[in-house]
């Protein structure tokens, strides 16, 4: 790959929120509402009523589980509301919007080098955008609702997301790539459809995009633009990040703030929800390096997730987050930057190249049947001085765990097997008893002349 050079005043893009600081200009807000812009594209053709369809129905803001804003509704446990609004289409019927592309070529990459230095995609972004304020009379100032602080408007918009051919499947940061695209919210008069104007200071307020969506309804390629770097290249890891089917994992919601993380220091013993119910996780080590669990199961990771339920156990190494501008990107080699592509590994499960199993099948990275026990170990095989232990599944997905510290494991939940008691039937006497002077029962007279024939009959012979 050509070298990519970025702008060190827009550093730490895609960089797994290492830095929270550079919210709007590298990364969407994550908390709170925001009102994201959808705009569907196409170069050359419109887009056919399926593919419409499918848009209108995936970014739906009342739509199912599963929709986009239920997903992210669901793995932020409720702190995060991305409310998505899909406007018409914008078509380019005779022409593309990238600079010295023609409509035979009208696509990018990001190898793009001219393209992209020269700030083409500014240009293309800015008249994308521009059309749907100019065209369809949107006031674009309703995407910026929210930013670093929660609520509060920050000149950024809240999101963009592309539906385009010009590229698909990657979160493209902008002002990293010094193509920090800059619009006028809204004109304080109409304007004719499809005026060019690169705008002015006194004309209305202006909106800045540092980073935009150009995807397909897609979580993972979403997770991008929220800072996540990608997970996949390395040994499994039970999160979305990881191109899987999966909300996030305890790492990254540690990250982005969404759940809380309890930190273990000693032995303990708990009924753990899980994560998606409200339940927190587990952090055993203070960093960079420790090992993090949860409980992925309930009905919540049912809907959601392909992986087994149970309670799974991850191994971090902070060290390997990102530092470079792009984050993804490995300038001083000049190729794409995986943080889990070798050890140590950023953030994997335990043990190594587990499998994640399916709701039917249990794999081998999660403790996923009663009474399972483990020795906690990291990522490179060292054990961290616990063990653990898990119960059955009550309602809801909730397991009782005990987690002790040492190597001895704890003790089993199975309870002690106590034999049933011995009753002995009471076998009823033959004849029927009646009270006598001594406290003590004597037989009824009938018997007692039987007995005393018995002996005269002795005596005789």
């Amino acid at each position: 790959m050509a070298l990519l050079v970025a702008s060190s005043a827009f550093a730490n893009a895609l960089d797994h929120l290492r830095t929270t600081d550079d919210i709007g200009l590298n990364k969407n807000p994550h908390l709170g509402q925001s009102r994201l812009l959808v705009i569907p594209s196409r170069v050359g053709r419109d887009l056919t009523p399926a593919e419409l369809q499918r848009l209108q129905a995936a970014y739906d803001p009342a739509g199912p589980a599963g929709s986009f804003r239920a997903y992210w509704r669901t793995t932020s446990v409720g702190r995060y509301d991305p409310v998505p609004t899909v406007v018409q289409p914008v078509i380019y019927r005779d022409r593309c919007p990238l600079p010295g592309k023609t409509m035979a070529d009208c696509r990018f990459t990001l190898t793009d080098l001219g393209l992209i230095t020269q700030g083409g995609l500014r240009v293309a972004f800015e008249d994308i955008i521009r059309r749907v304020r100019d065209e369809q009379g949107i006031d674009l100032t309703q995407f910026d609702v929210n930013g670093a602080d929660a609520g509060v408007a920050d000149g950024y918009f809240d999101g963009v997301i592309l539906d385009t051919d010009m590229y698909s499947g990657i979160a493209v940061p902008l002002a990293a790539l010094v193509n920090n695209t800059v619009v006028i919210g809204a004109w304080p008069q109409p304007l004719d459809a499809g005026v060019d104007d690169a705008g002015t200071a006194d004309a209305g307020p202006t909106l800045r995009c540092g980073i935009v969506g150009l995807i397909p309804p897609d979580e993972h390629e979403y997770g991008h633009t929220l800072g996540f770097i990608d997970l996949y290249n390395g040994p499994r890891v039970n999160d979305l990040m990881a191109d899987v089917r999966a909300t996030l994992g305890p790492f990254s919601r540690q990250q982005i703030g969404w759940g809380d993380v309890l930190h273990v220091d000693g032995g303990l013993e708990l009924d753990l929800k899980p994560v998606l119910e409200g339940g927190p996780v587990l952090r055993i080590g203070d960093g960079p390096k420790y090992l993090m669990l949860e409980n992925r199961g309930g009905p919540k990771h049912a809907t959601y997730e392909g992986a087994a339920p149970g309670i799974w156990v991850y191994s971090v190494d902070e060290t390997k987050l990102p530092t470079a501008p792009l984050g993804f990107l490995d300038i001083v080699n000049q190729r794409l930057y995986y943080p889990n592509e070798a050890a140590p590994y950023l953030y994997v499960n335990v043990p190594l190249n587990c499998q994640l199993g399916s709701p039917t099948t249990p794999g081998t990275c999660a403790l996923t049947t009663y009474d399972e026990a483990r020795v906690l170990a990291d990522s490179a095989g060292q054990e961290v001085g616990f063990t653990l232990r898990r119960s059955r599944t009550v309602d809801g997905g909730t397991i009782r765990i005990a987690l002790r510290a040492g190597t001895e494991l704890p003790p089993s939940f199975t309870p002690p097997v106590v034999p049933p008691p011995v009753i002995v039937p009471a076998v009823p006497m033959p004849w029927e008893t009646v009270p006598s002077g001594c406290g003590c029962q004597s037989a009824g007279a009938g018997v007692g002349l039987v007995v005393l024939a018995l002996l005269l009959r002795r005596r005789r012979g």
